[in-house]
């Protein structure tokens, strides 16, 4: 044994090499150690941890010394303390200033464009998740790191129930819409007290061998992460949402282990760290703030949400308000899982770490600009899901349409996609293309049921202007035929279109797919209708960048320094 100036700390040594099941904690394997030890300390004391460790990985041969558990949750990110004053009776939307305030998150227009799908799954990495009924239809079986067992998430705190409500709860009694995505599904990874690495792990390789989407976090964990532990977490491929924390301090001067995930590994650029704010957009007095190892700030002061009371062995469903960045993360998180809903959509070939990388991009480069919170984080700004939204290309699908028999069945989604920024939703949700683009669309199957005999299909896109005159598209009207042959086996003559929209006049269309399916003599004929207008700038204009303009005062400026608050002296031509 190598001799340690910190041996006088040590109470005892295990040799764990030949642990059964050690291998599942560690990326390494663990046949290729000559020796696994842990060290039991006669004393509790982080100073300790470090310096012992510091001092055996100096010593040649060592792979890695650190602490085992030392990963504790970072308690100044939970408000466990939800007393009588906390719970609410009745409320309204101007409650709900994290959804729908002026520094909220612009939840109405969010859900024009997407209101979240049941195949998106995020997982509530927390103290458990109560069945609340604002959320329980959205609730799906989880994981429980202490038992290694499968869990419906029954929680040791209300803490996990608070970050839930807000990602995913549907309507409650006042029907109001708390969570930010309606449809999609609550995973609870339920955590223990000390989040020891191999429960990190646990935690981690559960969610990636379950192909979860994302991850939110906002039980914080301090302490540094052994090379295990940083493995695991790679090896995950969705997106991670973790909460700064709660303890006034600029993170990039400080390296605990969110601090860690959030900048520096190959992985962070699926990483979002989330720091809080109050209903004016000022940085909540207790959040934590970094300018590079913040991603983005959200709302986190006062915040209505799902809770419980424990009376017994009876639970009560009940509502309540605490503060914290524990409350900005699920903010973020629910608004990821409206990105991976968009996706979800359409059919595609595109990774969940791809969708993870898009979303972080999406959500940071598209936050709301605030003058307070410049210089804190990466965004300079706070969460706005309804632009992060507009930052993802359009996706959107025509559904449910084919053979639809009582035994033999082949059901169509038609695909439709936008690769470019050019494009927004009104406030009716409506889509709107403002720049020369390609509209893409094509055929895919959604499903196959007992296709013994043959069921053909012919598909017919026409396009149609306000006027209801057919817009001439080359190959107009599209036709598309379909032949699903037995053991399930579909052959397209052709499958995927476009409509480029610099050959349309501005203006409302509607695209119209007719679909007939036959099988022997039965035949079904379905159609489905997509609606959208183009409002393309014209570009004929003769003031370019670089002309000057002369105000009414005399004095002249570049046009493309105007803030449209000038006044202009303007000629009448034609009254003189």
């Amino acid at each position: 044994m190598y001799q340690i100036k910190s041996i006088k700390y040590v109470d005892n040594i295990k040799d764990i090499t030949y642990v059964d099941d050690l291998d599942k904690f560690y990326s390494k394997k663990i046949d290729t150690f000559r020796q696994v030890l842990v060290i039991e300390l006669k004393e509790h004391s982080k100073e300790l941890v470090l310096e012992l460790s510091k001092d055996i990985a100096q010593k040649a041969g060592i792979w890695w010394a650190g602490p085992n558990y030392y990963n504790k949750i970072d308690n100044r990110q939970i408000v466990y303390e939800f007393n009588s004053n906390y719970y609410v009776s009745s409320y309204n939307n101007s409650d709900l200033w994290g959804l729908y305030g002026d520094h909220g998150i612009n939840a109405t227009q969010a859900r024009g464009v997407e209101s979240g799908v049941s195949d998106v799954r995020v997982a509530v990495m927390d103290t458990g998740v109560y069945s609340h009924p604002d959320f329980a239809s959205n609730l799906a079986q989880g994981y429980d790191v202490a038992s290694d067992s499968t869990t419906l998430g029954l929680p040791t705190y209300d803490h996990g129930t608070a970050v839930a409500g807000l990602i995913s709860s549907a309507a409650n009694q006042f029907d109001a819409q708390l969570g930010v995505a309606r449809n999609v599904k609550i995973v609870p990874i339920a955590m223990p007290d000390f989040w020891e690495d191999q429960y990190i792990s646990a935690a981690f390789s559960w969610a990636e061998n379950n192909d979860i989407e994302i991850i939110s976090s906002s039980n914080g964990w301090y302490g540094t992460l052994s090379p295990s532990v940083i493995a695991t977490i790679e090896l995950f491929q969705g997106l991670m949402v973790f909460a700064a924390g709660n303890g006034n301090t600029n993170i990039d001067q400080t390296v605990d282990a969110f601090s860690e995930l959030s900048y520096g590994y190959t992985f962070s650029d699926r990483v979002i760290a989330v720091g809080s704010i109050d209903r004016y957009g000022n940085r909540a007095s207790d959040s934590d703030y970094g300018a590079t190892h913040v991603s983005i700030f959200a709302p986190g002061e006062n915040i209505i949400t799902t809770t419980f009371e424990k009376s017994e062995d009876e639970y009560i469903s009940k509502y309540c308000c605490p503060s914290g960045t524990s409350l900005a993360t699920p903010f973020v998180s629910g608004t990821a899982a409206l990105i991976f809903s968009m996706y979800d959509n359409s059919a595609h070939f595109i990774t969940r770490s791809t969708i993870a990388r898009e979303a972080k991009i999406a959500i940071v480069s598209s936050a709301r600009y605030n003058a307070n919170l410049v210089g804190l984080c990466v965004a300079n700004g706070e969460l706005d899901a309804y632009a992060a939204l507009q930052k993802v290309p359009y996706i959107t699908a025509m559904t449910n349409f084919g053979y639809l028999g009582n035994l033999y069945t082949w059901r169509g989604k038609l695909n439709l996609r936008l690769d470019e920024d050019g494009w927004y939703h009104d406030s009716n949700g409506n889509l709107v293309i403002t720049s020369n683009q390609t509209l893409s669309f094509g055929i895919a199957s959604t499903r196959i049921y007992n296709a013994w005999t043959q069921i053909n299909a012919t598909f017919t896109f026409e396009l149609y202007d306000d006027s209801n005159n057919l817009v001439s598209i080359s190959n107009n009207p599209f036709d598309i035929t379909l032949t699903v042959s037995i053991i399930s086996t579909t052959n397209f003559s052709t499958r995927f279109y476009s409509i480029n929209t610099s050959n349309l006049s501005n203006g409302q269309y509607t695209l119209w797919l007719t679909c007939v399916a036959t099988r022997g003599n039965n035949t079904d004929t379905q159609r489905r209708v997509f609606n959208f207008e183009v409002d393309v700038p014209s570009s004929s204009s003769c003031i370019t960048t670089g002309s000057i303009i002369t105000l009414a005062d005399g004095t002249q400026t570049a046009v493309e320094n105007l803030t449209g608050n000038e006044q202009l002296l303007v000629w009448d031509m034609l009254n003189g």
